[in-house]
């Protein structure tokens, strides 16, 4: 058996050929950040196993061994989580939220809409609860309100907001359809 190799003439040829192994990573790894994980649990591999390499062979072709096998199981794993998506899927999700984000700024602008309809009282009260974050209990002391009144005024008001946004909707989808 030929003799072992030592601990810094190791060092050195891993060192020597840190860019190649690179190299050779990101010739395998559909990702940059996939070739850098597997050159790095390769190099702990082969330390691990550094007595096990014949210095009288060639390093690279036993060091390139270590990262592709790495390259092949981060590649499994890739798999087994889902990460990869097809173009399809990428289009009908950027479709969808281009939909839903229209759907959602004409549902704010109409609720816009219905609290300037509002009275003045209940307008006031929103902005106490929603605008400036006052808890319902600060709101009924400023007030002079018993707590459960203010809790029925702003759900009677938020009622009458979700009653006046779906009513525009509806005619919207109505006069679209």
């Amino acid at each position: 058996m030929p003799e072992a190799i030592t601990d810094p003439q190791f060092i050195e040829l891993l060192t020597a050929n840190q860019m190649r192994l690179r190299s050779f990573a990101l010739a395998l790894a559909p990702f940059g950040a996939d070739a850098d994980d597997a050159l790095q649990s390769s190099c702990l591999k082969m330390w691990e196993k550094r007595d096990k390499y014949d210095p009288g062979r060639a390093f690279l072709p036993w060091a390139c061994g270590f990262v592709r096998l790495e390259v092949l199981r981060i590649r499994r794993e890739r798999v087994q989580e889902n990460l990869l998506f097809d173009e399809e899927l990428i289009s009908t999700l950027a479709i969808d939220y281009v939909e839903d984000v229209a759907r959602y700024d004409a549902r704010r602008e109409q609720l816009w809409y219905c609290v300037k309809k509002l009275p003045e009282k209940d307008r006031n009260l929103l902005s106490a609860r929603y605008l400036q974050n006052a808890k319902p209990k600060e709101i009924s002391k400023e007030h002079g309100a018993p707590l459960t009144t203010i809790y029925s005024a702003l759900a009677r008001i938020r009622k009458s907001l979700h009653r006046c946004v779906e009513a525009f909707l509806a005619q919207q989808t109505h006069v679209e359809g």
